[in-house]
């Protein structure tokens, strides 16, 4: 087991997951990899001057099929959506099975099989890693992808050696017959890894209620309005653009050298044998390698500077053997190192862009990104631009991908943490040096607090300088909080030593230190529990820390053992708060969760939901449980609490945790590189994320804002929004304002 885990990169519990990523990959990809070098035989077939038609019929197909799918997501739990999903290109195969089989050399039929083998692959290599990217966290993504995208190069490796053999023996029919039976082969890997981040991570890929909601062009707009899914977009069309420059000029030497369809599938499957050999070897060794010793954005650089170096060497020596060998490094790279790269920025989103932008992204744009590319190479051919010419165009748009996907990786880094970079707008003068000494005179601060209605009381600076935290009440008994916390979902879930545990213990003696005393964790959270109570015993931090867990699962037993082992790792005789975690099971952990408080070992009982559509029964329990804390997502870009839910805490006495004031680093991705408005400097803000929390700190039900990071200097950071003073009424709505025009 010891090797296995050496050789996946994969840590104690996570083998049985990686193993079943591996097979779905590897089954999906033999299904696919069995077609495409049919599919490519028959655009030649169909006629490669009608080549840019078959692009205009693949966009066209994928522009019908996309809103279809993202009608589907809003309405599918997540736990029928990949089945559907296969079952139906699983029944397109046996419709082409039997066409096949009645109608063997149509032509009509080849240009269709083309076209649909060109959108199954897009629709479903996007919807698998949409699903690995909510299987995995981000830091397990970062160890993962490159192993389990290694079962897909396997798959790639074995699907074009079956097909080569195959075909002359069983005919086209027949291995489009197996290529089905592989796809429905992945029904039972999907069903696994949903079981498996249910126990580990809490994610509700089983609740009946996950549907991710939305409508149909959700995809579209939530591209158009992010810059970070903008960029990522631009590399894949400049990529789409290059690979089909070069496709083109690949298939016309097939044509001219290969006279007919079995001659030219049996080719075109050894290069693709060639190239998924090469893949696996990227996946397998070179971007693990490349993430581990230069983050992601080391390994997205890597495939624009070595395709650029090929089309260098394309255009200094137009030879056959410098364009298959450039074509093998190119398409190598994409699959072994570029894709599994780009699937980690998603790990970092909310399952809404992870299931709607990035199938609109992986579809409907990278196939405009090809037909853009066809149609050039078409026009730029007839005008008599040949090999050499067309490579120097392709090494040109090599040098805005390389920039691109350097951008793309900082921002991930970004949204990892949690965090903003600084402000282009000036530093307000009374900010300089460090001091908010002008935001913090006792009348001012007596104004603030009278305008917005907050129950919370501000201090005087402490005598070093330093201003104290805003404390706020817990309603039902008065004790006093700061009110920025720290949550730990991934920032915790690390090894019991090494960088990562020494990372987690700067951030949270630098969040300590600075005032903050509430952590937040749950058994679902992976180790952060346990690391919690290593890093307290640890630090010994001079004011006792308030912290928070929860409960999820089903059954009292289960209930009990989940508690019991919450106060073993926190090493904590009596936590502070224990929640009910999405309302699973709710009258039985309730019943627990009461049987301890009773006992001293608890001293706070909640509830908590992290979906919208849960709002309404969440509402309802709070009337009828009447639970000390509610914890609820709330931020400008997910403000649905703020409609009923906190004024119905509010009325109710219950104190409110909020998770995600930065809805997992999209917020402050999206005011990367704006001036900040002037109600910043009003409040003492000197970045987008120290306003965003001040925004969530202004509805006065708010107890405490929780927020995540890895970075020491940013758990400090984030805590300055907590001091001075607290935003009313009109200056929510003008950061509301602001941020709407980003």
């Amino acid at each position: 087991m010891t090797l296995v885990r050496k050789f996946l990169g994969a840590r104690a519990g996570e083998e049985g997951a990686v193993a079943l990523a591996f097979a779905y990959f590897f089954m999906l990809m033999c299904s696919y990899y069995l077609l495409r070098p049919l599919r490519d035989a028959m655009a030649i077939e169909a006629g490669l001057e009608n080549l840019p038609w078959l692009y205009v019929g693949t966009f066209a197909v994928t522009l019908v099929l996309s809103p279809g799918f993202a009608a589907l997501v809003a309405r599918v739990r997540k736990t029928l959506l990949l089945p559907l999903t296969h079952g139906f290109f699983a029944a397109n195969l046996l419709v082409f099975y039997l066409l096949f089989k009645l109608v063997p050399d149509a032509r009509l039929l080849a240009a269709a099989f083309f076209i649909w083998v060109s959108a199954f692959n897009m629709f479903v290599v996007s919807v698998f890693w949409s699903f690995m990217a909510d299987v995995f966290r981000d830091e397990e993504a970062k160890r993962l992808f490159g192993p389990i995208a290694a079962g897909g190069g396997t798959g790639a490796i074995l699907g074009p050696l079956l097909m080569q053999y195959l075909t002359p023996r069983i005919g086209v029919d027949a291995v489009v017959g197996l290529s089905m039976l592989f796809l429905l082969g992945t029904l039972p890997c999907i069903r696994g890894l949903s079981r498996w981040a249910e126990r580990r991570h809490g994610r509700f890929l089983l609740d009946p209620q996950a549907r991710i909601g939305g409508g149909v062009l959700t995809g579209l707009l939530l591209v158009a309005r992010s810059p970070y899914l903008m960029g990522i977009t631009a590399v894949i069309l400049i990529s789409s653009t290059a690979a089909a420059f070069m496709y083109n000029e690949h298939l016309r030497f097939v044509e001219a050298g290969y006279p007919d369809l079995g001659s030219r599938g049996q080719f075109l499957g050894r290069i693709e044998f060639a190239v998924s050999l090469t893949s696996w070897l990227f996946q397998g060794v070179v971007v693990g390698w490349l993430i581990r010793r230069f983050d992601v954005r080391g390994a997205l650089v890597a495939v624009p500077i070595a395709a650029l170096a090929s089309f260098l060497a394309l255009a200094a020596a137009p030879v056959l053997l410098v364009l298959a060998a450039g074509q093998v490094l190119r398409r190598a790279g994409e699959y072994g190192i570029a894709k599994p790269s780009r699937e980690v920025l998603f790990t970092v989103v909310d399952a809404e862009t992870k299931y709607k932008a990035k199938n609109f992204i992986d579809t409907v744009l990278q196939r405009a990104g090809d037909l853009v590319g066809v149609w050039l190479f078409a026009v730029l051919h007839a005008a008599g631009v040949g090999l050499v010419g067309h490579a120097w165009i392709c090494a040109a748009l090599m040098i805005p991908a390389t920039a691109i996907a350097l951008r793309l990786g900082r921002a991930f880094e970004r949204r990892q943490d949690g965090t903003s970079p600084p402000a282009t707008g000036p530093i307000p003068g009374h900010m300089k040096g460090g001091g908010h000494e002008a935001l913090r005179r006792p009348k001012a601060a007596a104004h603030a607090t009278r305008g917005s209605g907050v129950a919370c009381r501000l201090r005087r600076p402490a005598a070093h300088g330093r201003s104290e935290p805003i404390l706020r009440a817990i309603p039902r008994t008065g004790e006093q909080l700061p009110v920025l916390g720290l949550g730990t979902w991934q920032v915790l879930d690390v090894p019991a030593a090494g960088s990562e545990f020494e990372a987690a213990l700067a951030t949270t003696r630098s969040f300590l230190a600075a005032g903050g005393r509430v952590i937040d964790s749950s058994p679902m959270y992976g180790r952060s529990e346990e690391r919690i109570g290593d890093i307290l015993s640890r630090i010994q931090p001079a004011t006792r820390p308030f912290l928070a867990t929860k409960v999820w699962t089903s059954g009292r037993e289960a209930g009990q053992r989940q508690l019991a082992s919450s106060h073993r790792f926190l090493r904590a005789e009596t936590i502070d708060l224990v929640q009910v975690h999405n309302l699973q099971d709710l009258g039985t952990q309730l019943d627990t969760i009461r049987a301890a408080q009773d006992a001293g070992k608890v001293r706070y009982v909640g509830v908590t939901h992290y979906l919208a559509s849960a709002h309404t029964e969440l509402e309802r329990v709070l009337r009828r449980e009447k639970p000390d804390f509610l914890q609820v997502n709330y931020s400008l870009l997910e403000p649905e609490a703020g409609a009923r839910l906190l004024p119905a805490a509010r009325e109710l006495s219950i104190a409110v945790l909020i998770n995600r004031p930065f809805t997992k680093g999209a917020m402050i991705e999206r005011a990367a590189g704006e001036a900040l408005p002037a109600v910043a400097a009003e409040l003492g803000c000197r970045s987008a994320a120290q306003l965003f929390i001040k925004w969530v700190l202004g509805d006065p039900a708010v107890t405490v804002v929780l927020a995540a990071t890895r970075n020491p200097r940013h758990a400090a950071e984030n805590l300055e929004a907590a001091t001075g003073l607290v935003p009313h009424a009109g200056q929510r709505r003008a950061i509301a304002e602001w941020f709407s025009r980003l």
